[in-house]
């Protein structure tokens, strides 16, 4: 019996760490930029053009600080139907570059917007028209841009494609690091895919030839195993016949996880049980099911249900019981493990001070000196 269990990986959320490396790439050009607005910044772990995009998200779905309303009849008004930017709440996978896409597209709308139709503005339009008007910003979003259209989404779609499976999608791994193996032995490629020969400047091409690099490193370590030499680089026949039904991404446990903080947010002091069996109920479509059974069934059933419901909350509240137990065992471990450290400290404070009773102040360095020494091994010494 063959016991090896082949782990796979989900193939949507290397896109999460796709944005991160990016944006530690940002931050080192940004700091050799010097971007004006830097002063303007709240948050110095994010770069700002992170900043700048969370902003721009804000005006158009955020009351207060944003202008949600005026801003998109605004773009409407120019002929923009659809806002070419997600909100950062609520969205995880490819906002960094989509909505880099989105605010370069934007970006001569919305200085035209904050400084024609707007009477005053408050820190985030500040911040927005400043960045916007930094071509060195531009040009990062741009690269973002060119980065999301050309990889991160064509790349998003076929990871989340539920017909797919994990094993089919080392050809796409291979792909990706063979496409950006070729943008960075040339990015001029990736900016000619997309703009015209007229729009192309050097200083996107530039960002775009580091941002392929760290990308490329990136993908060759976390997509290894679909590597040449990699376990699963030409997969018998056996791991593509056990694999076969394991999903390429785990989408649906983020979903369900987002539906059950949703219904949690809406109704605080709802039971958990109560909605995952809710959420449960409507995604099995046990309703439609139920129908379909005569009335007796219908009967049996309802009758099963609810005798089982009872010692499912006495398992859960069992269950409840234990991880109290466990977590308040794991607090006086903390408490007994501080306790002793304190202790330690303070046995410490005692040796020196009694060392300083018998030994006295050494004041000046002639002092210092002759005492050292007397001492015999470094530990003394120190």
């Amino acid at each position: 019996m063959d016991n090896n269990i082949n782990e796979f990986r989900c193939a949507v959320h290397p896109v999460l760490q796709f944005a991160d490396i990016c944006q530690k790439e940002i931050m080192k050009f940004e700091s050799n930029i010097g971007f004006c607005a830097a002063s303007d910044s709240k948050s110095s772990s994010d770069s700002k053009t992170l900043t700048l995009l969370r902003f721009v998200s804000k005006l158009f779905y955020k009351d207060g600080s944003g202008d949600p309303l005026y801003a998109s009849i605004y773009m409407k008004d120019k002929g923009i139907k659809s806002i070419p930017v997600m909100n950062f709440r609520g969205n995880r996978f490819n906002v960094l570059f989509f909505n880099a896409a989105g605010t370069f597209y934007l970006a001569s709308h919305l200085v035209q917007y904050f400084e024609n139709s707007k009477s005053t503005l408050n820190f985030t339009h500040r911040y927005i028209l400043k960045a916007l008007k930094d071509d060195r910003i531009l040009a990062i979003c741009r690269a973002l841009g060119i980065i999301s259209k050309i990889i991160t989404e064509p790349y998003l779609n076929r990871a989340s494609d539920e017909s797919s499976t994990a094993l089919s999608m080392g050809n796409v791994y291979n792909r990706l690091i063979d496409v950006l193996k070729c943008c960075e032995e040339n990015p001029y490629l990736m900016l000619k895919m997309l703009t015209f020969e007229s729009l192309l400047d050097s200083q996107t091409e530039a960002i775009l030839a580091k941002l392929v690099v760290v990308l490329r490193c990136k993908c060759e370590l976390l997509f290894k195993d679909f590597l040449k030499d990699g376990k699963y680089h030409e997969p018998s026949n056996n791991i593509i016949k056990k694999s076969a039904s394991c999903p390429p991404n785990n989408i649906c446990l983020e979903r369900l996880m987002a539906k059950v903080d949703s219904k949690f947010k809406s109704a605080p002091n709802c039971n958990i049980n109560s909605i995952e069996n809710t959420i449960m109920y409507s995604g099995n479509k046990t309703g439609a099911w139920l129908e379909k059974k005569s009335s007796d069934d219908k009967k049996n059933i309802i009758s099963e249900a609810r005798k089982s419901n009872r010692s499912n909350i006495k398992i859960m509240k069992e269950r409840k019981s234990n991880l109290f137990k466990s977590h308040v065992a794991i607090i006086r471990q903390r408490e007994e493990q501080q306790k002793k450290k304190l202790e330690k400290r303070s046995k410490h404070k005692q040796d020196i001070l009694e060392q300083m009773r018998d030994i006295g102040i050494w004041e000046d360095r002639n002092k210092i000196n002759t005492e050292l020494e007397k001492c015999r091994t470094k530990t003394q010494k120190n």
